[in-house]
């Protein structure tokens, strides 16, 4: 007796369910107050944050490096409060106490382990110093971390959240998210044997809603623009890149680097004083040519074109003008729309 297809998908989500809902309990099985979490063919498991990854940045960039074979834009860590560091202490006494046998220091070492804002300050001090702007932390310090279980401590944390939340600057978040949103397409592999190499493209955004996000930069920042590094200005981000039809976003730019091996970016400039790179930058023009596979001699994998020259404008306009010159009933063409053929790559 075979099952329908509605009973396969049903066992399929319950199934898929099912091993969520372990996963998510043997991570949260806190030594000494959950027991271990048995999941049949792995085992018990308990505490995946009881290592040495409580702050999960480095398997999310190993992630992203196997994935997309880069790392992230932007990366925001949210904490649930930190104990500073005591003050180391004034006088130093040659006896050995309590405090510094054996037992209690493996206890200590063991807490250590557990610091994930330890874990960020040391991820943080293997990252290049001029890429650590795309990391972001966000916590709060307090005077000593409360027990696991001690619920009568909520009400104090509740108001130290407000208060930090509060008096928190969250603009330069806001604003390298609205960066990442866009990405820069070549629509041709530029001709490496000009000095300067002329590069044609378009700025695109990968966001679900772009009509949404076009509106709130221009509602905090009317005269956001995008700018290379070296001051050239590429547009405003308003205009007519917004189709009014498909809501997609498209801006036709072109700009200069002195050879194609040279790292350039592309910044969303805000105010006088705020800009981010938009997303894939700094990246050498060569390299931008190599993953968007102009290179292929024969076509993409994809069935794209190789060169994009003369279709990064979006066309739906020029369509429906043609549908409506045209009396007779057609069938609807599968092909897309060619402001569209190009694709991030990320």
């Amino acid at each position: 007796m075979s099952l329908s297809s509605a009973t396969r998908k049903f066992c399929i989500f319950f199934l898929g369910f099912e091993l969520i809902s372990a996963s998510a309990r043997a991570t949260s099985a806190a030594p000494s107050h959950f027991p271990a979490k048995f999941i049949r063919g792995l085992g018990f498991l308990q505490d995946g944050g009881a290592g040495k990854h409580n702050n999960p940045i480095d398997p999310a960039e190993w992630e992203s490096k196997a994935i997309w074979d880069t790392t992230p834009d932007l990366a925001v860590s949210i904490g649930t409060g930190f104990a500073r560091d005591p003050e180391s202490p004034q006088t130093v006494s040659g006896r050995l106490g309590l405090r510094d046998r054996f037992f209690p220091r493996l206890f200590r070492l063991f807490n250590a382990m557990l610091n994930a804002q330890g874990g960020w300050d040391d991820h943080l001090n293997r990252v290049p110093k001029d890429e650590r702007h795309k990391y972001i932390r966000i916590n709060i310090a307090l005077s000593r971390e409360p027990e696991l279980d001690d619920v009568s401590k909520m009400p104090e944390l509740e108001d130290l959240a407000a208060t930090f939340l509060r008096g928190y600057d969250f603009a330069s978040i806001t604003q390298a998210l609205f960066a990442a949103s866009f990405f820069f397409e070549l629509h041709r592999k530029p001709v490496a044997k000009k000095t300067p190499v002329v590069c044609s493209g378009s700025i695109r955004s990968r966001s679900p809603d772009t009509r949404a996000l076009i509106e709130r930069i221009l509602q905090e920042y009317p005269a956001a623009s995008f700018t290379t590094e070296d001051g050239t200005s590429l547009g405003y981000v308003d205009g007519p890149s917004l189709c009014a039809t498909c809501g997609r976003y498209c801006k036709v730019v072109k700009f200069r680097v002195h050879h194609v091996d040279q790292d350039v970016s592309i910044y969303l400039q805000f105010d006088r004083l705020g800009q981010h790179r938009i997303s894939g930058f700094p990246q050498s023009i060569t390299q931008l040519a190599r993953l968007q596979l102009l290179d292929s001699g024969f076509g993409r994998a994809d069935h794209q074109l190789a060169d994009y020259e003369g279709t990064s404008a979006c066309q739906c306009k020029v369509t429906r003008k043609r549908k409506r010159a045209t009396p007779s009933q057609t069938l609807p063409s599968k092909r897309r729309c060619p402001g569209i053929n190009a694709r991030n790559t990320k």
